[in-house]
């Protein structure tokens, strides 16, 4: 399991010791989930073609993304589509065959520097994960301020030292010692997140559902009193904590974003709470 004394924050990117250079470099499997996603899918293998095994669980996609992996050479498995990844994550990784597994989603990219590092010094080294910076982009501006870097993502992990949760965006639990790799450098995943801000409207939508569905489910609720301050403080936090404020234009609409995304999440779970979970929208993306 996670815990606190376990994380560790290097400064540079580890380095294994002269013995350990005479060693075998560890066996990568990468795990890659889509979900119509013929237009990011190549260039994000073309990012880790040096792996030993590229896994492409597929939710069911009618754009063309299982040819295209097929074709480059990937392993290819269908899993039903969930409304969210983290199901179909967990079958991807009981068909890693290598202990070290790398996931990618389709529209990230794994940086040179990343690759290189992995490729050449990625050895045990007493760590079980490895953190791992994420820039997101929207069209091309990295976002930095606002919450959105540097966004680490528990990505490189022994599988059986992993236990992964079914519920959206909840991190695998990691049995022994993390390691964040450095913020500062060029090793990190690039995350075309935003492509336009319609695309990202319609995912805080589906997301927002999917997030209240599943706190109601837990006995969670939410007073219209406690949505509109929960919104005040994400646009706050975002604005004049995380360095909105020093953003210009781009970092009201980031703290905005926030404040829609906070809002959208809690307005659904308020409409649970008055109206009852009758009925639920079926989530066909994730």
């Amino acid at each position: 399991m996670e815990s606190l004394q376990h994380f560790h924050q290097w400064s540079k990117l580890p380095k294994k010791d002269t013995m350990s250079r005479n060693r075998r470099m560890a066996s990568i499997s990468v795990i890659i989930n889509t979900l119509n996603e013929a237009h990011n899918i190549q260039s994000c293998v073309e990012s880790v073609r040096w792996a030993d095994q590229i896994i492409v669980v597929d939710m069911m996609s009618d754009d063309g993304t299982t040819e295209i992996a097929s074709k480059l050479g990937c392993e290819v498995y269908q899993h039903r589509r969930e409304g969210y990844v983290e199901p179909a994550r967990h079958f991807a990784v009981s068909k890693a065959r290598n202990q070290w597994v790398f996931i990618l989603d389709a529209d990230e990219r794994c940086s040179k520097a990343l690759s290189d590092w992995m490729q050449t010094e990625l050895s045990a080294q007493g760590f079980s994960a490895y953190r791992i910076p994420r820039r997101n982009y929207l069209r091309k501006t990295w976002l930095k301020c606002c919450g959105w870097y540097p966004d680490e993502q528990l990505r490189l992990l022994l599988k059986d030292k992993a236990t992964f949760s079914t519920v959206i965006h909840r991190a695998p639990e990691i049995e022994g010692p993390i390691l964040n790799l450095p913020t500062s450098g060029e090793a990190c995943l690039q995350h075309h997140a935003v492509p336009s801000l319609k695309d990202r409207f319609e995912k805080l939508v589906r997301y927002g559902q999917i997030a209240a569905d599943a706190q109601a489910e837990r006995g969670k609720s939410v007073s219209g009193a406690g949505v509109f301050l929960r919104v005040i403080w994400a646009f706050c936090s975002a604005y004049f904590l995380k360095g909105g404020i020093f953003n210009g234009s781009l970092g009201v609409v980031l703290s905005l974003d926030r404040a829609m995304s906070t809002f959208i999440k809690y307005a659904f779970l308020w409409e649970q709470r008055i109206t009852g979970p009758d009925s639920k929208d079926t989530h066909s993306e994730f």
